[in-house]
């Protein structure tokens, strides 16, 4: 069927900046089941570029608020939100049901988590990282190696609120491409882009089989 793409369950580990704005994508999509992962918060300093942050959410869990607003624009997905951080104890637990997870996470040490569960469940990865006005956004496969430094190795300080969105919007676009059984252009690829400066450029990720 046309819209069976839809049906499928999406992870997303992160509600912040990246993860606010991918479930505003994939609810208005028509998603069906997300399953999301925060243990964090919402503070004043998240309200710059935090699409779910309003004076409302301050001191609120970051998952409960990503429950809330989803059952506003979409009530009839399910949302199983966990307030948790991904580790490698409660990773595969987490997305055990997922054909791919997102990654909206703000550190390098999350993302490696992830990279690790997303192997050993053997299903895709959609990375994106967003730093000032820099964003990166890759599509890992298992046995995918990512180079010994990502290009945004930063947290998410200081990013200008259009930044996450835009890279947010990108990550979409790879999913939809993976659930609908579509070729990735970014497959085994990590493409860099500076927004002030308009520099892009691409990294070709090694696989465990080359080696």
């Amino acid at each position: 069927m046309e819209n069976q793409w839809k049906q499928q369950t999406i992870g997303i580990a992160g509600c912040g900046g990246l993860g606010g704005n991918l479930m505003e994508n994939f609810l208005r999509l028509g998603i069906t089941h997300l399953v999301v992962c925060d243990g964090d918060v919402f503070e004043y300093s998240n309200m710059d570029r935090q699409i779910l942050c309003t004076e409302d959410s301050i001191g609120k869990k970051k998952v409960e608020i990503a429950r809330e607003r989803a059952k506003k624009i979409a009530p009839n997905t399910t949302v199983e939100a966990y307030d948790v951080f991904i580790d490698e104890e409660n990773g595969k637990e987490l997305f055990r049901d997922c054909v791919l997870v997102v990654d909206a996470l703000d550190s390098m040490e999350g993302r490696s988590v992830l990279r690790s569960v997303c192997r050993e469940l053997q299903i895709p990865l959609v990375h994106g990282a967003i730093c000032d006005w820099s964003l990166e956004v890759g599509v890992l496969y298992p046995g995918d190696l990512l180079p010994m430094a990502s290009a945004i190795s930063r947290r998410e300080e200081h990013v200008l609120s259009f930044v996450p969105s835009i890279c947010a919007g990108l990550e979409a676009a790879e999913t939809v491409k993976i659930l609908r059984g579509e070729e990735s252009s970014l497959r085994s690829r990590i493409r860099y882009m500076d927004l002030k400066t308009g520099e892009q450029y691409e990294l070709t990720l090694q696989n465990d089989d080359a080696q």
